[in-house]
């Protein structure tokens, strides 16, 4: 047996970065201030790089004093008054390095940035916005043979009177997107970025959402992207979503060359190809493309008759009726009689410096893909993350379909990532012991936690392995032993009187610390993703059961009222819901007892041992007698086929007996008398 000793201390520790200098030739100049105009603003600085070529590099420094500074939105904002001054010929760079976020702002009544003919230019962490154009590039123009990068940054809620809302690149421009987000934006083509001749555009981990090409007596196409006569498109690792254009092409329009790798494109909306229109060269790798619409091709329009049909692997296509090309042999195809529904969250942020839609429970998508040469999905989680418990597809690495890579283990009290919940008990004694039994029948020890400590095991690092964890009701602090190193952290969070609920709220993989307030029927839930939501749900005696009762992804705030058996669910997909189902006396235990990804509501009787389930998807029930009226309930999915099992520990004899719904009932003597099965952790 493994054993881990451990003191909680307050330690300070101290971490030192060492950065080795790097001789440069630029020069550098600094923004020192929001103002539009000026000493240290934005405009003279451009102005000066323009006079002098070595002065190309443009750093942000802005205090925070500054009265173009936002507290509460941790940002500076530059409010415009005038077109900025082109951007040179030499190369610049504008760089935000500060951990203030920054934004370039118009009026709407002004294009932003201009770069002239073969300009090169990069653009480090700055938002672009409010742009307008009467003519071509609401946000930016880029010039003929101009080349822009933008890393980290955002180009949003501009608009042109003619094409490329966004971004217009000109003849043999050459823009590459990096972490970056184009939103919002709107023309006659080309909604978010038009490529006109010869053009290449890179695109790399970022997303491209809610563009519109809404045409205005002609034209209408390219919502996300508008691929014009000879230009390049290439793109992995990003997400179209939301984009709609009047005429074809609501995520991406390609009269050229397009290669598409291991993307999400949903959403999208228009008169043909919902998602992609394509007439020329287009490569589908690895792409989930689904839920778009439109009245011919709502997913994909790309026919011989066309020009020219798509080609490629491993895509999911929702509907793929309108195209051509992609065979059933690799490729996941649904038609407008039988469509595929990829089971996918909606947009926003998962982890990563772009908002994506990641994939749920019991996808299609998931381990169905081929992605050799990318090792990362979206949000820079590695990929390929094969679960063993689902077969690859036939010549795939166990990649999943998409921009999304699904790096977390769906199953509670899985300890060692295999799919299955581990029987394991803790033993409240002064040496807390933690006990695991691996479903490979290996046994492991751990001590941790302190005699009036409350368990809390979950996955707070979303790796895939359920974390030892404790909550300590006289300090409100938490204390989670990490699966990855068994390094541990302790954050405070809960006061005396508490009932922690820990469960993934935000939908990023990982479990937030959280408390349900009696005493004012308030939860409290510090997000992984970032802040923190309180909400009053329940009154005094109700008990926090949190699950993901809708299937989104998402963990819901849920209460179990003995008084009078009542469920309260807020579902964050489909509003709240009040079902009657149990009584006083009921344990509750709620999961996936029918294996829709859906948890539903369940109690176990102790003065019968019966075992009630209500299933999630009808309200229909059934009951199952399964233990004694002094076992101790610690249901979790121990077979690892997506479906909760009756399970009991006996403390008499300290016996585990689990009805696995593959196999029958599993009987395993471990523990001893006194011992708290650590899958009842949650039982209330």
């Amino acid at each position: 047996m493994k054993k881990i000793n451990w003191i909680f201390t307050n330690t300070l520790v101290g971490v030192c970065l060492l950065a080795g200098a790097v001789g440069v030739q630029a020069a550098a100049l600094t923004v020192t201030t929001t103002a539009d105009a000026g000493v240290g603003s934005l405009r003279q600085a451009i102005i000066d790089a323009t006079i002098n070529a070595e002065a190309n590099v443009v750093t942000f420094s802005v205090p925070t004093t500054d009265p173009g500074y936002d507290l509460a939105d941790n940002r500076f904002t530059i409010n415009l008054l005038s077109p900025l001054p082109d951007l040179p010929l030499a190369p610049i760079t504008l760089n935000n390095a500060q951990s203030q976020r920054f934004t370039v702002r118009g009026n709407d009544s002004f294009r932003i940035f201009t770069l002239v003919n073969s300009a090169v230019v990069t653009i480090n962490n700055v938002t672009i916005s409010n742009g307008f154009s009467s003519t071509l590039g609401g946000g930016i123009f880029m010039g003929n043979s101009a080349t822009l990068t933008l890393n980290g940054s955002t180009v949003s809620d501009s608009s042109s009177s003619g094409n490329g809302g966004g971004v217009y690149m000109a003849n043999s421009g050459t823009l590459t997107l990096i972490n970056s987000t184009v939103r919002s934006n709107i023309a006659v083509n080309g909604g978010g970025i038009f490529i006109f001749d010869s053009g290449t555009l890179n695109i790399t981990t970022s997303t491209i959402n809610a563009n519109a090409a809404q045409g205005g007596g002609s034209g209408g196409n390219g919502g996300g992207i508008y691929n014009g006569t000879s230009g390049t498109v290439n793109s992995a690792n990003s997400t179209l979503d939301g984009n709609t254009a009047a005429g074809n092409g609501g995520g991406l329009y390609n009269t050229a060359t397009a290669t598409i790798t291991n993307n999400t494109i949903t959403a999208n909306t228009a008169g043909k190809g919902g998602g992609v229109y394509n007439t020329f060269v287009a490569t589908l790798n690895n792409n989930l493309i689904a839920l778009n619409t439109a009245p011919d091709g709502n997913d994909l329009l790309g026919r011989a008759s066309l020009g020219q049909a798509f080609n490629g692997n491993f895509n999911l296509v929702g509907n793929a009726d309108g195209s051509e090309g992609l065979g059933v042999t690799t490729n996941q195809l649904g038609t407008t009689l039988a469509p595929i529904d990829p089971r996918v969250g909606a947009l926003r942020n998962n982890g990563g410096l772009t908002l994506t839609r990641a994939v749920l429970t019991r996808s299609p998508a998931i381990d169905k893909g081929n992605s050799p040469s990318l090792v990362t999905d979206q949000r820079g989680k590695a990929r390929p993350y094969d679960n063993l418990l689902i077969p690859n597809a036939p010549g795939g690495n166990g990649a999943d379909i998409g921009a999304f890579e699904r790096t977390f283990s769906p199953t509670p009290f899985d300890f060692d990532g295999d799919g299955k919940a581990d029987i394991s008990i803790f033993r409240p004694s002064s040496a807390q012991w933690w006990y695991v039994k691996s479903s490979d029948g290996s046994n492991a020890a751990f001590q941790f936690g302190s005699p009036t400590d409350q368990i809390v095991p979950a996955d707070y690092t979303a790796d895939g392995k359920a974390d030892i964890a404790v909550w300590r009701p006289s300090t409100g602090e938490w204390f989670v032993l990490r699966s990855e190193d068994n390094s541990f952290y302790s954050v405070p969070f809960g006061i005396l009187g508490d009932i922690p609920a820990p469960a993934d709220f935000d939908g990023d993989g990982k479990a937030d610390t959280a408390v349900f307030r009696p005493s004012s029927g308030t939860w409290f839930i510090a997000r992984s993703g970032g802040g923190t939501t309180i909400q009053r749900f329940g009154i005094s005696g109700d008990m926090p059961v949190a699950g993901d009762y809708d299937g989104d992804f998402v963990s819901d705030i849920a209460i179990y009222r003995p008084s009078v058996g009542q469920w309260w669910i807020s579902r964050s997909s489909s509003g709240v819901v009040a079902i009657g189902f149990g009584n006083s006396t009921d344990k509750t235990v709620q999961g996936d007892y029918t294996g829709d990804g859906k948890a539903d509501i369940a109690v176990w009787r102790p003065s019968s041992g019966e075992w009630f389930v209500l299933r999630s998807e009808d309200f229909s029930y059934y009951a199952v007698p399964f233990g004694l009226s002094t076992d101790i309930p610690a249901p979790g999915d121990y077979d690892g086929d997506g479906k909760f099992d009756r399970t009991i520990f006996r403390p008499s004899t300290a016996t585990w007996f689990i009805d696995r719904s593959t196999a029958g009932t599993q009987i395993v003597p471990f523990g001893a008398n006194g011992d708290r099965p650590v899958a009842n952790a949650f039982v209330r």
